[in-house]
């Protein structure tokens, strides 16, 4: 995390400017069981009655948004390269070849399913 990397020291200050309002409230209770969570994603899992906490890396960067889309974007990165080095497509994707249009073709291909 960057407060680590950064060695930062922080002092937490409540500020009370919005109490009785009921989401605000939500938001502070939130915001109190965030910081006792040890700064670890809760993924709320139930597998076998065990919760299941992690925090996600990728490359030692922490991954801070959905974790899904995250996996399913480096899925298809790595099927477009995979695609690419193939014998038949290797001379085309990996020269200085005007002759293809990338962004057309790369737009017709993902159109296909599972591309």
């Amino acid at each position: 995390m960057v407060i680590q990397e950064k060695r930062l020291q922080l002092k937490w200050v409540k500020v009370k400017g919005h109490d009785g309002i009921l989401s605000n409230e939500k938001a502070d209770k939130l915001a109190r069981t965030g910081i006792n969570s040890c700064n670890i994603y809760d993924s709320s899992v139930n597998y076998l009655n065990h919760d299941i906490r992690f925090f996600p890396l990728f490359e030692d960067i922490p991954i801070e948004h959905n974790f899904r889309k995250f996996v399913i974007g480096i899925l298809s990165i790595y099927k477009a390269s995979e695609w690419s080095l193939l014998s038949h497509q290797k001379d085309l994707c990996h020269t200085c070849n005007d002759d293809v249009d990338w962004q057309i073709t790369w737009l017709i291909l993902s159109q296909f399913k599972g591309f």
